[in-house]
């Protein structure tokens, strides 16, 4: 999956947190992935089996990703996105966002998945969650969350498919305290594949 441009919004305003993306899925999992943020001057790589890294372009400095050590969702700080249809629908995660909010350190909205995803995997971020997301702005972020040692599903706590419209990722510590602060939100998991679409 290729995204040349993951936050595009960020990129017609002259916002650095725009990306190209590009995810390996094998039989449905996500085993390779590259986001480099030209704007910030950084590449982050790898796979599960392969090893991550993050490099800063601008120092010529390489570290291994490792997923954030915090262990509570009141400590962590997690991202978010908001669906194109917002003014459309009440489907418009506002509601989740309010209640994570006040559940966690802080949440974030940088506008683009990849990068989110890929903060995540370098411990920038201890979560992510998003719905109405397509599998190019995830392949790649989920694959570097898995290999950093984070957790990777559903909003619903169910098995994570690029194709299925919905992530949550953290570093594996928080994950279920954000699940349980997501639920109250989100519209029942039958109902999960039309919403997403």
């Amino acid at each position: 999956f290729v995204d040349p441009l993951d936050g595009t919004t960020c990129f017609t305003h002259g916002h650095p947190f725009h990306c190209v993306s590009i995810g390996l899925v094998v039989a449905g999992r996500p085993v390779l992935g590259v986001v480099h943020a030209p704007m910030m001057g950084v590449v982050w790589s790898g796979g599960p089996t392969l090893g991550v890294h993050r490099r800063d372009l601008h120092r010529n400095v390489v570290r291994p990703l490792q997923v954030s050590p915090i262990t509570t969702l009141r400590r962590a700080l997690v991202a978010t996105g908001f669906p194109s249809d917002r003014r459309q629908t009440g489907d418009d995660n506002l509601a989740a966002h309010k209640a994570v909010l006040m559940e966690s350190q802080g949440v974030m909205r940088c506008g683009s998945a990849a990068l989110d995803l890929a903060l995540v995997a370098d411990g920038t971020y201890e979560g992510y969650w998003e719905r109405k997301i397509k599998p190019w702005d995830v392949a790649a972020g989920s694959a570097l969350v898995v290999a950093a040692g984070g957790m990777v599903t559903d909003p619903w706590g169910q098995e994570f498919s690029v194709g299925g419209g919905a992530i949550a990722a953290t570093n594996g510590l928080v994950h279920q305290a954000l699940l349980d602060a997501l639920r109250p939100h989100l519209p029942d998991s039958t109902q999960k594949v039309a919403s997403s679409s």
